[in-house]
């Protein structure tokens, strides 16, 4: 990475959707990340540690690398805690979307809010205790497609 970090990738896929690409997709993130958090995606109908399981089938065992958390909601903290400053989390899957979809039931849920409150919360943190571990929260960037909102960089904001 031209940051100098390691890249995460948050994914999973959707349920009751081409069964043979979810192998795929698990060893094309593998291949190309260094960090791999597998989890939920609309499961629809389907047992989400199934569909864990089809997208885990296509990677090689590798514990260090690769995690399983079917909660999206903390598949996503999880990789922005663990990562460092230097370190890229892309969040794939779900971009746009505001609902996830599990046994019929269609809930508000939205990746983008997710990693909103969670910048807002680690600013927060930063503000009581000087530090939240991992470096300044201004080192944490999101971009989130179709948005206007922006986080500072060193040497301004970006877009």
């Amino acid at each position: 990475l031209q940051r100098g970090g390691r890249l995460w990738c948050v994914l999973g896929c959707g349920g009751n959707r081409d069964v043979s690409k979810r192998p795929l997709m698990g060893a094309a993130a593998q291949a190309m990340a260094d960090r791999v958090v597998v989890t939920s995606d609309n499961p629809r109908w389907e047992d989400p540690a199934s569909i864990a399981d089809m997208v885990l089938a296509g990677m090689t065992p590798d514990h260090g690398r690769v995690q399983v958390i079917l909660d999206r909601a903390q598949a996503i903290r999880t990789a922005v805690l663990q990562a460092d400053p230097a370190d890229v989390v892309l969040v794939a899957g779900k971009g746009h979307e505001w609902t996830q979809e599990v046994a019929g039931h269609k809930t508000r849920f939205s990746d983008q809010s997710h990693l909103r409150a969670l910048e807002e919360e680690l600013f927060h943190r930063e503000e009581r205790e000087g530090s939240w571990g991992l470096g300044s929260v201004s080192d944490m960037q999101c971009f989130l497609p179709g948005s206007v909102w922006a986080s500072e960089v060193p040497g301004g904001w970006v877009k």
